[in-house]
């Protein structure tokens, strides 16, 4: 005759004790994805604030409100208020972003100044923005604990200030 006991508890406890390691190793395979991505869209973030600082900038220099040769800061709070910044994610953001022109009134450097709730990007520029490297270095986005925005344009001489 067939055993119809079904499975031990031995055989059961084997199961759930595999089971749950494969859960465990699929979790943090998924987690460490996330951080990655979630690196990446702060990265391309930032890109699109320096890139709605530059439409700033060739709006006021179009309207005569800035000057040629010139630094221009743009608080992203401005340029999310003139719908210059517009959000993808529901992050919030704080930060500025410093737009430094030549005499042709050219943009020949942007510096951001930025963050949310999990990452900060310090003194970065789109040579140097980066997502590898030491904590808090210059250009480099960083995992956000106690950290804040530091060493903001609006602490740079001769600029015009967008607040």
């Amino acid at each position: 005759m067939k055993n119809k006991r079904g499975f031990s508890v031995v055989e059961s406890l084997i199961v759930i004790v595999i089971l749950i390691f494969v859960i465990l190793i699929c979790s943090m395979f998924v987690s460490s994805m996330l951080k990655k991505e979630n690196k990446q869209v702060f990265k391309t973030e930032v890109i699109r604030a320096m890139q709605a600082a530059g439409s700033a900038y060739q709006i006021d220099l179009v309207n005569k409100k800035v000057n040629t040769n010139s630094k221009v800061c743009y608080s992203v709070e401005w340029l999310k208020a003139n719908n210059l910044f517009l959000l993808e994610s529901r992050e919030e953001y704080n930060g500025s972003i410093l737009i430094e022109s030549n005499e042709d009134g050219q943009i020949i450097n942007y510096t951001a100044w930025l963050a949310n709730n999990d990452f900060i990007v310090n003194n970065a520029n789109l040579t140097n923005l980066n997502i590898k490297g030491k904590a808090y270095e210059d250009g480099v986005i960083s995992k956000k604990n106690d950290m804040q925005v530091t060493n903001t344009c609006e602490n740079t001489d001769g600029q015009t200030l967008r607040k």
